[in-house]
């Protein structure tokens, strides 16, 4: 895709686009920072994301959700990574938990950039919505499922580009020279023999 660009850059490129937005913090060192609102997380990738704490990241996570078990193991995750002996994170979370969960991320919109991470039945949609108001989009793969999901997708890039949005996929390592030189050998009966 297009759209492919390392994270460091994408988090610079958002946290400067996203001065326009109202801020909710006061402090001028946190008011700059780019801040992830976590989407329905249904997928460890939801929780992989915040593995790692970045400078240029807020620490508080804003997450929008269904009641049940995916969200319950994003929170797990999330307390794993707080409370382990090595390199422990430090994000704290402001959860909203309800069945209006999406509705209410776009309206209040703590954030500029939507992770999402979960039923790819329904992710397209919430890409969709979410550049819609004006929201970066940070996605796990796969985006679509089929060819309505396709245009919906084709239309969500539109519209990120019209309002200088990104669409960024989280598996960013199937672009790194070791994961293609891995295909290749795949490929190649000499090395990997045959199926």
């Amino acid at each position: 895709m297009k759209n492919c660009f390392l994270f460091p850059l994408i988090l610079l490129c958002l946290s400067c686009g996203g001065k326009n937005q109202p801020q909710k913090m006061t402090d001028n060192k946190t008011a700059s920072k780019i801040k992830l609102m976590t989407l329905d997380p249904g997928h460890f990738h939801a929780a992989l994301v915040h593995k790692t704490m970045y400078p240029q990241v807020d620490s508080t996570i804003y997450l929008f959700a269904p009641k049940g078990p995916e969200v319950n193991d994003f929170l797990a995750k999330i307390e794993q990574y707080n409370t382990r002996a090595q390199s422990p994170t430090a994000w704290n979370i402001e959860s909203y938990i309800g069945n209006d969960f999406a509705e209410k991320m776009v309206a209040e919109k703590p954030g500029t950039v939507m992770v999402v991470a979960g039923k790819n039945s329904e992710k397209i949609d919430y890409i969709l919505e979410a550049v819609k108001s004006g929201l970066n989009v940070y996605a796990d793969k796969p985006l679509v499922i089929n060819s309505e999901g396709y245009e919906k997708l084709r239309e969500a890039f539109r519209i990120a580009d019209e309002k200088g949005l990104l669409i960024y996929d989280i598996m960013t390592e199937r672009f790194e020279s070791t994961t293609r030189l891995q295909k290749l050998f795949s490929t190649l009966p000499d090395v990997f023999g045959e199926l």
